[in-house]
């Protein structure tokens, strides 16, 4: 094996890992939607066996490469969904893998991936208010006035 793709015996390769993450992200764009923000987040089974595999910094590369790699596929690149879409696949790479170093053997593949998938929601949330800081005040707002008018009306 080529140095540095820290594979082994029975461990995935960063290599493998990012073809697999970056074949599952392409396919996950040609679905259909229900909602424009909801997807299945297939892709990040790529990331989960990083974090398990290779640790934080691990998890890291693939996911900051599949992430990469999926936005040039799609045309992507320069647009605030791959802002969003590195900021999750950071945050739920450092996340997952600090709680597979911090908890060792105690937490399930499922318990890291929510863990990941908790990261990355509050990454996007904090990204989309750096992008588009005028619309989030304003649908708070929104909201805050519909609560209190709400309120009154009772």
């Amino acid at each position: 094996m080529p140095q540095g793709s820290e594979g082994g015996a029975g461990r995935p390769s960063v290599l493998l890992l990012v073809i697999a993450g970056t074949a599952l992200g392409f396919a996950e764009s040609l679905l259909p939607r229900p909602l424009p923000f909801l997807k299945p987040g297939f892709a990040n089974i790529a990331g989960v066996l990083a974090a398990i595999t290779m640790g934080t910094r691990g998890a890291l590369r693939v996911n900051a490469t599949r992430c990469l790699a999926v936005a040039l596929a799609t045309g992507t690149l320069a647009t605030p969904s791959f802002v969003l879409s590195m900021s999750s696949a950071l945050s739920s790479a450092f996340t997952m893998g600090s709680c597979s170093r911090l908890v060792p053997g105690r937490l399930s593949i499922t318990a890291l991936s929510v863990a990941g998938s908790a990261a990355g929601m509050a990454a996007q949330l904090i990204a989309a208010c750096a992008i588009l800081p005028g619309a989030v005040q304003n649908r708070a707002d929104e909201f805050r006035v519909r609560w209190h008018s709400g309120l009154r009306a009772l």
